[in-house]
């Protein structure tokens, strides 16, 4: 995917996240909705038309096994054009989980039945779309890991392209979906568990804010806060984005010519991107647990960390270590046309 397409493409998903993060209750909500699509999306559909009539339920049944069996028809297709693999077995596994899953989408009677329990019934629903989507997740590494085995360096080039605009994808999810959600979630409990402190509710008029930051246990400065650990949290996968397409960026220098200025280039942004997020990391936290030290109770829900984000750090790191070697790869070959 192209740098400005994928741009796109994560503003449209970060629209979509933060929407569902507003209009989700629970900031698990937004994962139980998107692991069920489009399972329960497909058994309401098949449950309607089933009970349209005769046909319809003919129809239904015919469609059900035509979707299930897709994964099997996939396999048979490429066990006969020489290209399947032990990896391919999952697809078996696939198409039975799809049987069931969607069966008892279409009857959720049998789901409260298998679970014992009626009440969470959404849930459960969103725990099979997961087992689904797990086996799917894990066939498409494997085939990818595969590929990386046997494709040449353009080839891997181009696969870890893929493979980082997936990661952005996941990390405009935690950024909108997940944190604004839990943000939204934090503000619901500080206001629910200081409706008796002269705090305000969620229906209290915006212009009401700075007054309840004077007033005797006023909590503006308690949602401040909370909005600025939310950004604290996110930091690390904003600053991951940013390094992500500055490599985006190297690896379409590294296509053009390995040795080129525009690699170098690339590389010492990418390296001095990656010291400046680690620096501004670390630093965020010690000022926001400083700062909720010095205003002691004047905080109701202070919120102190010592979260090092070691995956966000090895991964800068690493984008740095490849950075460093670019560097040093195209000074080598420059030295030795220089000698020849």
């Amino acid at each position: 995917m192209k740098r400005n397409n994928l741009r796109i493409f994560l503003i449209i998903e970060a629209v979509i996240c933060t929407i569902l993060a507003f209009m989700m209750e629970n900031p698990a909500d937004s994962f139980i909705t998107i692991m069920s699509f489009p399972f329960a999306q497909i058994g309401e559909g098949l449950r309607a038309l089933s009970l349209s009539g005769i046909s319809g339920n003919i129809a239904a049944i015919v469609i059900y096994a035509a979707l299930c069996i897709l994964p099997v028809i996939y396999l048979i297709i490429r066990k006969r054009k020489g290209r399947a693999h032990i990896e391919d077995g999952l697809l078996v596994i696939i198409s039975l989980l799809l049987f069931v899953v969607i069966y008892m989408m279409i009857n959720p009677v049998d789901i409260a039945i298998h679970f014992g329990n009626v009440v969470f019934m959404d849930s459960y629903k969103g725990f099979m779309g997961a087992a689904v989507y797990s086996v799917i997740a894990g066939y498409i590494i494997i085939r990818v890991l595969r590929q990386f085995l046997q494709c040449g360096t353009d080839d891997m080039l181009r696969y870890l392209k893929i493979l980082l605009s997936v990661v952005c994808a996941f990390l405009i999810y935690r950024i909108f979906a997940s944190g604004l959600s839990g943000l939204k979630q934090s503000f619901s409990l500080l206001a629910a568990q200081n409706t008796d402190g002269g705090g305000f509710t969620e229906t209290l008029p915006l212009d009401s804010l700075f007054a309840a930051e004077n007033s005797e246990g006023g909590l503006f400065l308690s949602y401040v806060f909370l909005a600025i650990q939310y950004l604290v949290d996110i930091l690390p996968y904003a600053f991951n984005i940013i390094i992500i397409f500055t490599t985006l960026a190297l690896l379409d220098a590294l296509e053009k010519d390995s040795y080129s200025q525009e690699v170098t280039t690339w590389a010492q942004k990418t390296g001095g991107v990656c010291r400046i997020a680690i620096l501004a990391i670390m630093l965020s936290q010690i000022v926001v647990n400083i700062l909720q030290l010095a205003l002691g109770s004047l905080i109701r829900s202070s919120y102190y960390t010592l979260n090092i984000p070691l995956l966000s750090v090895i991964f800068m790191l690493v984008v740095m270590l490849f950075a460093k070697y670019f560097e040093k790869a195209r000074e080598l070959k420059n030295e030795n046309d220089s000698i020849i």
